[in-house]
């Protein structure tokens, strides 16, 4: 499922849904491209893994960044 977002500046999509299902509807924009993994410390060791998994049939590379948990790390400086 994708919800569209319009903000003043632009317009994107998230998406929500099975990790593979998701990666394989985007997988022509993925295809061969580099990416940087945002996620926090509760999260990515539930499910880091399968997203890795899901990710490498379509990426050249990619990293990870963990962030400290919370919504006050949730900014421009973190």
């Amino acid at each position: 499922m994708k919800v569209r977002v319009e903000s003043k500046s632009k317009q994107y999509d998230i998406a929500f849904g099975a990790v593979e299902e998701v990666f394989r509807e985007y997988a022509g924009i993925l295809q061969n491209r580099r990416a940087i993994i945002f996620s926090d410390d509760n999260v990515w060791p539930h499910h880091g893994a399968a997203i890795e998994n899901a990710l490498k049939p379509y990426l050249a590379g990619y990293a990870v960044e963990i962030m400290e948990h919370g919504e006050t790390n949730k900014n421009m400086n973190t």
